[in-house]
């Protein structure tokens, strides 16, 4: 049996469409297979995607005892500054943000639910920081997500999801705390006018994924 040699590096080279201009060149945005119009409406439903993250940190962490104006500055820097990095340096069109379930397991979880100070808090949060990246500059993390079951990735993200949404679902007074006996939650007014409008927002979120579109999470 005769092997066939791998094509050269000019020969895969000469293969790609040739870039439009330096921007494209730089990108490589028509190597991949993609316009600048594409990237440019991708870029815009993602920003639209994340954005509420500005208002929804500030104002998690502001019930725990934090300053809201500070947490409103460092969720814009970090948010802005990780998205350039990847998408300048990197090259990836990947947008860095806050993680929405962290936050609420800072804020609620630990300073309101432990009674732990903020100072505390962000302490936790630094060495989790310093953690997360000595494991992925080491290759631990990427070892870990070969080897994690799939049934326990998908029951993590599901799990998180869930957290987030009766944190919302109390926001707007779909669950309230059970002050007797019984389970921790009740329903609260259905009726009222932010628990009416929140389950119509879901219902068209769930309808437009299920018609396969794209700007569904802008909703």
């Amino acid at each position: 049996m005769i092997e066939q040699p791998y094509p050269s590096v000019t020969e895969v080279d000469s293969a790609r469409p040739e870039a439009k201009n330096k921007l494209d060149a730089y990108f490589q945005i028509t190597a991949r297979g993609s316009t600048q119009r594409q990237e440019l409406v991708a870029g815009v439903t993602t920003f639209m995607a994340m954005v509420y993250a500005v208002f929804v940190v500030p104002g998690m962490l502001g019930k725990a005892g934090f300053d809201t104006s500070a947490v409103f500055v460092a969720v814009c820097l970090t948010t802005a500054f990780g998205s350039l990095l990847m998408g300048v340096w990197a090259k990836l069109p990947i947008a860095i943000g806050c993680a929405i379930s962290l936050t609420a397991f800072m804020a609620f979880g630990l300073v309101l639910g432990q009674g732990l100070s903020p100072a505390v808090a962000l302490g936790a949060v630094f060495l989790m920081g310093i953690v997360f990246t000595a494991i992925s500059v080491t290759g631990v993390r990427s070892w870990i997500l070969r080897n994690l079951p799939a049934g326990v990735a998908h029951g993590a993200g599901i799990g998180i999801g869930l957290f987030l949404l009766l944190i919302a679902s109390n926001e707007v007074g779909l669950v309230v705390k059970n002050s007797g006996a019984g389970l921790p939650v009740t329903l609260g007014k259905i009726t009222s006018f932010p628990v009416v409008m929140s389950v119509l927002g879901l219902a068209a979120i769930f309808g437009l994924e299920r018609a396969a579109c794209r700007a569904a999470s802008c909703w």
